[in-house]
């Protein structure tokens, strides 16, 4: 198996930096990891997904997908004011790995023109795009068709031979067409992609044929001619908008060090088992962008840390993780717990609020905002100003209503909780 990145087929084991030998392996020359033991043929990773990555979706697929649709909300809404603006009414839309076909749904519910296709391996999905959004989807991506948008949102860390596919992409942009790809990127934050908290086995998950660092996987981009135009970082994991430019050739300024890269690693297994054993000191130390271990360090000295008292607590705690971890939304949630807690609204407001900047409509978020203004709410010492934040929780639980079908059964019982604290206006009681 030759390096994506770097083309060489010169590899070292690093099993020493996990639990479960899985053949996990570094190139010597660029430092990206992979599996070349383990997967050798496309064919074989096909069957793979086909039927043995994962099960049919359940409802719990429906509440992600709907959250990961505000994501490409936020971070599309540019693009597609840019097309209105055109007057681009039927865009060509391909997605490669589409899941169930929610995304493609979501496109063709705001453009009812568009010529929207995918592909997707895994038959019990293909299914189910078919029969809930009518989508027929494929295994093998349409290469005679030119794209307006071409999106693969966490799809090519699984992809054998990336590089060649990306190429392929590439060719059937429309000259003014732009690629929409999502990854997750390793050896920054200690972080399972697409699941909260730290396990080290998840983190080098074995479905993750390519596990490339920031700057690795930009690389790749230079390589194939994709120049990256829009990125996010927080959203979702590394999020970009790329548009065809021509291939540049690799220097090894575009390349990690390896020994860096194994310094990393052992970092990561040795601060996972200092969190492990409830050392969350010696585990930020180890590696301080390691956002489990400061959540587990709170709840670990709370009660020391409100007997120091709230100023402590923001400089020792929350503005240490805002530091450390400047790309992990889930802190803006610690944080907010934290102000709750001390009674300090305001500044739980204001945590909330770069909550839900990081991770658009987050209902967790949403549903500390509620809580926060019934608290406010509760502590008012006028009619006036009771009405008012209740008002404000009924308000955003309304929203929260609108924006999680999760959260709809309780933001109804907080809708009807908040009406029943609100007066009936004077002029209203003599119709």
């Amino acid at each position: 198996m030759n390096c994506v990145i770097c083309g060489s087929n010169d590899w070292t084991n690093v099993d020493e930096y996990r639990f479960k030998p899985s053949g996990m392996s570094i190139c010597n020359t660029c430092s990206f990891v992979s599996y070349p033991v383990k997967w050798k043929t496309e064919e074989e990773i096909k069957e793979h997904y086909r039927t043995d990555y994962r099960n049919p979706p359940t409802s719990g697929y429906l509440y992600s997908g709907q959250r990961k649709l505000h994501f490409h909300n936020v971070f599309l809404k540019p693009l597609f004011d840019e097309w209105k603006k055109e007057g681009r009414i039927e865009p060509e839309v391909g997605e490669i790995g589409a899941a169930y076909g929610m995304v493609l749904a979501w496109v063709r519910d705001m453009y009812p023109g568009a010529k929207v296709s995918g592909t997707e391996l895994t038959t019990s999905y293909r299914k189910n795009a078919f029969h809930e959004f009518g989508i027929e989807l494929t295994e093998d991506f349409d290469y005679s068709k030119k794209y307006d948008l071409i999106i693969t949102y966490k799809v090519a860390e699984h992809q054998l031979d990336i590089d060649k596919m990306l190429l392929k992409y590439k060719e059937c942009l429309k000259p003014n067409g732009v690629m929409y790809i999502s990854v997750p990127c390793w050896f920054n934050q200690m972080y399972n992609f697409g699941m909260g908290g730290f396990d080290l086995e998840y983190y080098y998950s074995t479905d993750h044929i390519n596990v490339w660092t920031r700057k690795l996987f930009e690389s790749l981009l230079k390589k194939v001619g994709l120049e990256i135009i829009k990125e996010d970082h927080v959203i979702y994991d590394s999020t970009y908008l790329v548009k065809s430019c021509d291939p540049k050739e690799l220097t090894k300024d575009d390349f990690e060090n390896v020994d860096d890269i194994k310094d990393k690693m052992k970092r990561i297994k040795e601060a996972f088992m200092a969190c492990y054993e409830n050392r969350h000191d010696d585990a930020i130390k180890i590696y301080p962008n390691y956002p489990q271990a400061h959540i587990a360090r709170v709840e670990y000295i709370r009660k020391q840390a409100f007997g120091e008292g709230w100023d402590w607590i923001k400089e020792n705690i929350i503005n240490k993780m805002f530091r450390e971890c400047s790309e992990s939304a889930e802190l803006y949630v610690s944080a907010t717990d934290l102000a709750m807690r001390a009674k300090q609204f305001e500044d739980a407001i204001k945590y909330a609020e770069m909550g839900l900047k990081a991770k658009p409509n987050n209902p967790v978020s949403l549903g500390q905002l509620i809580n926060i203004m019934r608290e406010i709410a509760l502590r008012s010492e006028t009619k006036e100003k009771k009405a008012h934040y209740f008002g404000q929780a009924r308000q955003i639980s309304r929203h929260l209503k609108e924006v999680s079908l999760q959260n709809a059964r309780e933001s109804v019982d907080f809708i009807y909780l908040f009406n029943s604290h609100l007066p009936i206006p004077e002029e209203k009681k003599h119709n």
